[in-house]
């Protein structure tokens, strides 16, 4: 949409935008000023190993064995590699390898995120990985291909325009349930506009422990309250009428 020219034609000024989030019960809005969002990175790994029987493993390069060993490395990047004041996560959420049960394949792909919430962080967290990766395989006489695929950038709120939201949110629900918003750890396409303009992203909170809406996004039972769709055209509404005043 930006490359596109969304924010140029007509100009944009201002952005805003929402996010439904079931850790804050319905009738709750979350606003802050500042980084509400990490940016993220998603990365490919593809090892290339020599396939063979399972009783003759020392006649391969057991890709799996090397694919184990790079899950557990690669928690020490945020262990052991980035400061403690400085929130970021590496999470492989995929393995995939062979389907036979006496049979080494010959190849391996894990994928995964980096997430973090500064992009000196993540880039230091991405160089960090190729590194790390690169030289398990080698020393495990496999190959290996790493691709990164470039996310989202940290989503950051203006602090005039985060006021402003406030004081509309304070409107349509009342000053008792407007909470300080909070920062999670997950990305979202939000950050590319808010690098363009000022703005602001909030939450509205669409969970209900009463119905048993509790899951989280993602999760296979996820579901909203739906009264939280009304606060968020509510909100969003008297957003841009206090803008535009």
């Amino acid at each position: 949409m930006i490359e596109a020219g969304v924010l140029d034609d007509p100009a944009v000024d201002a952005a805003f935008g929402l996010h439904l989030i079931q850790s804050l019960p319905v009738g709750i809005v979350g606003v802050r000023p500042g980084a509400v969002n990490a940016t993220g990175t998603y990365f490919r790994i593809v090892v290339h190993g020599r396939g063979g029987h399972a009783s003759k493993p020392h006649l391969t390069v057991d890709p799996i064995a090397v694919g184990a060993q790079l899950v557990v490395a690669l928690q020490t990047l945020v262990a052991r590699e980035t400061d403690a004041m400085a929130p970021a996560v590496v999470t492989v959420s995929g393995f995939h390898a062979g389907d036979g049960i006496a049979v080494i394949p010959a190849r391996a792909e894990l994928r995964g995120t980096i997430k973090a919430f500064s992009h000196d962080v993540r880039d230091a967290l991405v160089e960090r990985l190729d590194a790390l990766v690169r030289g398990i395989a080698s020393a495990m006489r496999a190959e290996v291909d790493v691709v990164f695929e470039p996310g989202y950038p940290v989503n950051s709120n203006d602090a005039a325009l985060t006021e402003l939201v406030r004081a509309a949110a304070v409107e349509a629900v009342g000053p008792d349930q407007v909470v300080d918003g909070p920062a999670v750890m997950a990305s979202d396409d939000m950050g590319h506009f808010l690098q363009r303009v000022p703005g602001c992203f909030f939450f509205v909170g669409s969970g209900n422990e009463a119905t048993g809406v509790i899951w989280p996004h993602h999760h296979p039972r996820f579901d909203i309250d739906e009264a939280a769709l009304a606060i968020g055209v509510e909100v969003s509404t008297r957003t841009a009428l206090r803008y535009l005043v």
